[in-house]
């Protein structure tokens, strides 16, 4: 497990403003691999689940991670941050380690962007961000401009043969500020139950938003644009049921934002997390 202080990552960064460019994804060069065959990850930034592909920045990364056998009896993570292609589009490839596949996390440090009372008001709306907008409202400042400070944590799934040992993989928590949980592996029913995590508890009422590309959809940016399939709150327990109705690329995502620690720095931080899989 890992862990991340808010105040410890603080920088500007060339992502394009979340109200500008919602998502930030991972896509792998192959959703199924068998043991010993190379896959690759790349991160995708954009409306939906389309997008353009993102060059790794070791500036910009707080962790890069692969849970896949490797580890042995410990099942955890290795940190890949540093091995990582700095300033390539793919940003790791790697041979399968067994029949389990691998799981793969990203945390990127902070970004900053300042927006208009207006259009801040927009974005936390269309995000479903309800108790920031009331906030905003109690505190007779819902017209003034907002500084936000963001971050990225998205999640990919490349499956390999075995399903029992991937399930462990799959379904267990990474330890990410903002997290995006399974409970079981996709494809067994059409719907997937999944929980939220923030900084390790669950966390009620967040809004899950699932897109699901068709099968033999083109990775990255030759693929067409999808409108959403769904979109769902989490319970008291942190869980939400999402649709999975057949064969296809999915992404699962969800925004939570916080006062920010630091006032001299900003007035709100968020964390974007999302989740990337096939089901076939």
């Amino acid at each position: 497990m890992f862990r991340v202080t808010l105040a410890a990552f603080s920088f500007v960064c060339l992502f394009p403003a979340p109200a500008l460019a919602h998502e930030y994804f991972l896509l792998p060069t192959k959703w199924k691999a068998a043991p010993g065959e190379t896959w690759g990850v790349t991160g995708y930034v954009g409306t939906g689940f389309t997008g353009e592909p993102r060059e790794y920045r070791k500036s910009r990364a707080v962790g890069l991670w692969v849970r896949d056998g490797s580890q042995g009896e410990k099942r955890e993570a290795r940190d890949l941050t540093l091995t990582a292609k700095d300033g390539d589009t793919t940003w790791i490839s790697l041979p399968l380690v067994d029949a389990g596949g691998a799981l793969v996390a990203y945390q990127s440090n902070y970004a900053f962007l300042k927006m208009e009372g207006a259009e801040f008001n927009q974005y936390l709306a269309e995000e479903g961000l309800d108790l920031i907008r009331q906030a905003r409202a109690t505190a007779i400042a819902s017209d003034a401009p907002a500084r936000e400070r963001f971050r990225r944590v998205p999640k990919t799934w490349i499956a390999g043969p075995d399903a029992k040992k991937a399930k462990d993989r799959f379904t267990r928590p990474l330890g990410l500020p903002l997290e995006i949980v399974p409970e079981d592996m996709p494809g067994k029913s059409p719907k997937l139950r999944v929980r939220i995590l923030w900084q390790g508890y669950v966390l009620p009422e967040a809004l899950v938003r699932v897109w699901r590309q068709p099968p033999g959809a083109p990775q990255g940016a030759g693929r067409d644009s999808v409108g959403l399939l769904t979109q769902v709150r989490t319970d008291e327990k942190g869980r939400a049921l999402v649709s999975v109705p057949g064969p296809g690329q999915y992404l699962v995502s969800c925004v939570h934002m916080v006062p920010a620690a630091s006032k001299a720095e900003a007035d709100w931080e968020s964390t974007w997390a999302s989740f990337t899989f096939s089901v076939e």
